[in-house]
C-alpha cells in the first residue's frame, strides 16, 4: 500500500470524530462541563429579539461575552443543521479545530509533521478540542495563525484579509495570547530585513521585557482578578491558593508555569485515577518537548533559540495564572495554547528551516532586505545543513 498524507489526514479526522463521540457518551458523564451542555442546547430562538443579541455584545479590552455569544451562534447553526444532535454538534466544533490543525500540519516538513501530529493526538488535547467548546474554536484559530508563522520561514507568506479576521477573533477569545502572538509575528517579520537576525531577536526580547516592567502594576491587578474569579467558580478540584500579595504573578511564575502546564500535582493524582492518567500524559508531553529541544540544542541558531524561548515564555507567563486554581482547568486551558508551545519548540528551533529561510532571502533580489549587518559568508548561510558539508 502506497503511503499518502491525504489518507493520514482522513484517519486523523476520523480519530478526532471518535473523540467527539467519546466526549458525549463517556467524558460528559464522568464530569460536568456546563459550557459544553449549554452550547449543545443553544438555538436561534434565544436570539429571536434583536435587543437580546445586542445586550450580549461587550466593548472594551476584555470581550469574553462576545466570544461566548459567537460560540452560541455557531452552536445554534449546528443545532439547526443537525436537528440538535449533541454528537453531531461536537463533530461540527471539532471540524473547526481540525481545519486549523490541518493547515498547521501541511506547512511542516515531514519529520516535524510526524512529531507534531503525535502531540496533537494526545487524549487530553483531543478530548477538549473535539467537543462543543471554545477550546475547539481557539485551536482552529491558533492553527491558522501558526501556519502563517511557518509560511514566513518558508518565504511563502502573504497577508490575507482572513488573517486579520483570525486575529480579531483570537483577541475576543484569548487576549492573553497576544504578547506571544505579537512577539513571534513582529520579530519574524522584522528579522527578514536585517542580516543580524539574532540581534533583532535579542532586541525584541529585551523590548518586551521593558514593556512588561512598565505594565507590572496593571498585570499584577489583572492576574489577581483572574485567579479570584476562577476560585469562585464551582469545581471539585479547586485548590486553596493565595494570589493576593502584590507582584505574586512574578514571584510565582517559575513554578506556576510548570504547574499550569502539568495540571495535577503528584499528591492530587495519587487519589484520583483520571488525574493520575492526566499527570502521566503531561509528563510524557513535557518529556517529548524537552527531548526534542535537547537533540537540537547543539545546532540551534542563536536567533531561533531566542525567539522560541520568548514565545514559550510569553505564552506561559500570560496564561499560567488560570491554571493554578484547578488542575482540570489547567489541562483545559493548556489545550488552547498548546499549538503556540509546539510552534516554538518543534518549528522555530529548526536549524534547517532557519538556514533555508536566510538563504532564500539572500537570493531574493527584488527587495531591499538585509540593510545592515555582515556579508552572507559570516552568517553561515553557505553551509549545506543536510549533510554538514559546505557548498562552494
Amino acid at each position: 500500500m502506497r503511503f499518502s498524507w491525504g489518507a493520514v489526514y482522513a484517519l486523523f479526522y476520523l480519530y478526532r470524530c471518535a473523540f467527539s463521540v467519546l466526549d458525549q457518551v463517556v467524558f460528559l458523564r464522568l464530569t460536568s462541563v456546563p459550557d459544553t451542555t449549554g452550547y449543545q442546547a443553544s438555538n436561534f430562538g434565544q436570539f429571536s429579539q434583536f435587543r437580546i443579541l445586542l445586550e450580549g455584545i461587550e466593548t472594551g479590552l476584555l470581550m469574553e461575552r462576545n466570544a461566548s455569544l459567537l460560540t452560541k451562534i455557531f452552536a445554534s447553526s449546528l443545532s439547526a443543521v443537525t436537528g440538535g444532535n449533541a454528537i453531531l454538534i461536537n463533530i461540527g466544533f471539532q471540524t473547526v479545530a481540525f481545519v486549523g490543525l490541518l493547515a498547521f500540519l501541511k506547512g511542516l516538513d515531514t519529520k516535524t509533521r510526524i512529531f507534531v501530529l503525535l502531540l496533537v493526538m494526545t487524549p487530553s488535547f483531543s478530548i477538549w478540542s473535539s467537543m462543543a467548546s471554545k477550546e475547539a474554536i481557539v485551536v482552529g484559530l491558533v492553527g491558522v495563525f501558526a501556519r502563517y508563522i511557518v509560511d514566513i520561514y518558508n518565504n511563502r507568506d502573504s497577508k490575507k484579509i482572513y488573517h486579520l479576521i483570525i486575529l480579531g477573533m483570537l483577541f475576543m477569545y484569548k487576549p492573553q495570547f497576544f504578547p506571544a502572538i505579537i512577539f513571534v509575528a513582529a520579530t519574524s517579520n522584522l528579522a527578514r530585513y536585517f542580516r543580524e537576525a539574532a540581534t533583532i531577536a535579542v532586541l525584541a526580547a529585551s523590548a518586551s521585557l521593558v514593556v512588561l516592567y512598565f505594565f507590572r502594576e496593571l498585570l499584577d491587578r489583572f492576574s489577581r482578578q483572574i485567579v479570584s474569579g476562577i476560585l469562585n467558580e464551582p469545581g471539585r478540584s479547586q485548590r486553596v491558593l493565595s494570589f493576593s500579595d502584590q507582584y505574586d504573578i512574578f514571584f510565582q511564575a517559575p513554578g506556576g508555569m510548570i504547574r499550569a502546564f502539568l495540571g495535577p500535582t503528584v499528591s492530587e493524582a495519587a487519589g484520583n485515577i483520571l488525574q493520575m492518567i492526566t499527570l502521566v500524559e503531561s509528563f510524557l508531553i513535557l518529556g517529548a518537548l524537552t527531548g526534542f529541544v535537547i537533540i537540537r540544542l547543539p545546532r540551534i541558531p542563536a536567533y531561533s533559540a531566542v525567539i522560541a524561548l520568548f514565545t514559550v515564555f510569553w505564552t506561559m507567563f500570560a496564561n499560567y495564572p488560570v491554571g493554578l486554581a484547578n488542575p482540570g482547568t489547567a489541562i483545559r486551558y493548556r489545550t488552547d495554547y498548546m499549538l503556540l508551545i509546539i510552534l516554538a519548540v518543534a518549528v522555530l528551533t529548526s536549524r534547517n528551516m532557519y538556514i533555508d529561510w536566510r538563504r532564500n532571502l539572500l537570493k531574493n533580489k527584488s527587495n531591499k532586505r538585509f540593510s545592515w549587518g555582515p556579508p552572507p559568508s559570516r552568517l553561515g548561510l553557505n553551509e549545506k545543513v543536510s549533510d554538514g558539508k559546505s557548498t562552494k
